[in-house]
């Protein structure tokens, strides 16, 4: 089966974000971002020229090394550059993280009701650290991507609550009062979700193919059958914003599909949202 981007390919992204949120503008994507993501892919240049660039945009830099020194990346010594940092993390991984935060620090901040800034990226840096987890045991060659996947999975909901207002607050209140899920919710309110207009986003930005997918998919159970985004990411989406919604599904799936003991799911989760929320306060 092909996956969410190759499904979506020709769809125009910027059509469908207008037909689904009218005249609201997307931020643009950083061009300093760009120039030190370029950097990054470049074999040939030096490490310090991505650390160099990145000083233009101390804020970006500072919540970079905070998420690379927390524990949930386990450095023996601390990392003081981002040259530093690709040295011991390497090329892609710093690429994922810079991703993560630049889309993090892009994103506009609704006030709404139902939305809670600091409660939304504690529940996706809760995600980001239970899918990096997972994917260390069932496919540690996508450990990256797996955690700004999951970082990013709702980087939509910010978006539409700026774009739609109390209309879409109004979903998010349901939500958090009744459960259920998100998606579905939405789907009924709006006529789309969260999930869709993310990947048409990460289109939008130009953000790597595989990124994109697995964003795009990540309530789609079907992404766990074929060969498309790292297992990791669609296996976490359920985790919420409250403290314990998702938890019981994600050791159940987890098990079911990929049979891991449940007391082992359930002791990779734990201690990964102790390192979620170190990363949480460093990136808000």
């Amino acid at each position: 089966m092909l996956g969410w981007f190759k499904r979506k390919k020709k769809d125009d992204p910027k059509e469908q974000l207008a037909a689904a949120l009218g005249d609201f503008s997307l931020p643009n994507f950083p061009a300093v971002a760009n120039r030190v993501l370029g950097l990054l892919r470049d074999p040939d240049v030096p490490l310090d020229a991505a650390g160099d660039a990145l000083s233009e945009d101390p804020g970006v830099s500072a919540k970079l090394l905070g998420i690379a020194n927390s524990s949930a990346f386990a450095l023996r010594h601390p990392v003081r550059s981002v040259g530093h940092a690709t040295s011991l993390l390497g090329r892609s991984t710093v690429e994922s993280l810079l991703l993560g935060v630049v889309v993090q620090s892009t994103l506009p901040k609704p006030q709404i009701a139902g939305f809670d800034q600091r409660r939304f990226w504690r529940a996706a840096a809760r995600r980001a650290s239970a899918a990096k987890a997972l994917a260390d045991v069932l496919h540690p060659r996508t450990k990256s991507e797996s955690f700004t996947a999951s970082l990013l999975e709702d980087m939509a909901v910010p978006l539409i609550g700026a774009a739609k207002g109390g209309d879409y607050g109004a979903v998010l209140e349901q939500w958090h009062a009744d459960g259920g899920d998100l998606a579905d919710l939405e789907r009924e309110a709006l006529g789309f979700d969260h999930a869709v207009v993310a990947g048409w986003v990460a289109q939008s930005w130009k953000l790597p193919e595989n990124l994109a997918d697995a964003i795009g998919s990540h309530h789609d159970v079907e992404a766990l059958e074929y060969d498309g985004p790292p297992p990791a990411v669609a296996l976490v989406a359920p985790l919420g914003e409250d403290e314990d919604r998702g938890f019981d599904q994600v050791v159940e799936v987890t098990h079911a599909r990929f049979g891991l003991p449940t007391e082992t799911v359930v002791q990779l989760l734990r201690d990964a949202f102790v390192s979620a929320d170190e990363i949480a306060a460093r990136m808000t």
